[in-house]
């Protein structure tokens, strides 16, 4: 699979996320914040453009993920939308995929995509700087 995917821990649950950095937002979908017991919090209404077209979203959730020790905090938009485009990934490249992290995540915490090794990682310091 040639797709940049990361696995984070979150309640002690695994969840899959595709790295994008051509999304302004992290969008998460309902079904992956219920099982980690995320709590959702209605907002006002964005619409945002995705590889599947134009979302519109009235809800997010915040979020703590753990990699390799380090805690990421992120707020995720919820999009039902979603569920269809995470579902043609499983059903084409047989992993199942809980959201997307955007432009969002990728900047407040560093991340730098290598396509050649196809490996991501975060720049930022154990101490959190």
């Amino acid at each position: 699979l040639n797709v940049p995917i990361i696995s984070f821990l979150c309640n002690g649950k695994k969840l899959h996320f595709l790295l994008d950095s051509g999304s302004s937002y992290s969008h998460i979908s309902p079904e992956a914040v219920t099982l980690v017991n995320g709590n959702v919090e209605e907002t006002e209404t964005l619409q945002t453009i995705s590889a599947g077209g134009a979302l519109n979203n009235g809800s997010h959730c915040v979020l703590k993920l753990e990699y390799n020790g380090e805690l990421y905090v992120s707020d995720f938009i919820v999009t039902e939308q979603i569920t269809q485009q995470l579902e043609t990934i499983k059903r084409d490249f047989n992993i199942e995929m809980h959201g997307v992290l955007g432009g969002d995540f990728l900047s407040r915490y560093d991340y730098v995509i290598d396509f050649k090794e196809l490996v991501a990682y975060s720049k930022r310091k154990k101490d959190g700087k």
